[in-house]
């Protein structure tokens, strides 16, 4: 690289990048970062501020929250088309909230073997309770 103008170093591939390497360049490139350019300009699309978190009966449907809470029940049950809901409760103190997913069979395995809190972030929506 010395030698370069700076507008050819942003043009260098990622794998020469101290503590990157051919290994780690190839897992990079499948999201298409290939370039020190690619890499300056990849903005995440969003941020979530951990540092405050809200109490569950602060959350409004309609709106994005991260919530921390105890896992007190999972559940999962087969829908339609070989198709699985499965129900997460956590409970903070404040409230009550259930997580929900569809056909994400992963999910419930590694739930269970939870013991203590977790940290969930999606969209809050009002259920029927």
């Amino acid at each position: 690289m010395s030698g370069e103008t700076p507008r050819d170093a942003l043009d260098t591939d990622i794998q020469f990048l101290k503590g990157v390497g051919p290994k780690v360049a190839m897992i990079i490139k499948k999201i298409g970062l290939n370039t020190v350019r690619d890499v300056l300009w990849n903005f995440p699309r969003r941020m979530e501020d951990r540092s405050n978190l809200p109490q569950i009966m602060m959350c409004r449907p309609g709106y994005h929250a991260t919530v921390r809470g105890r896992l007190i029940k999972v559940e999962s049950r087969p829908m339609r088309n070989r198709r699985v809901l499965l129900k997460a409760t956590l409970d903070d103190g404040s409230g009550v909230i259930v997580l929900v997913w569809f056909n994400q069979h992963w999910i419930c395995k590694e739930l269970q073997k939870v013991k203590g809190e977790i940290i969930a972030y999606g969209m809050v929506k009002e259920g029927r309770r």
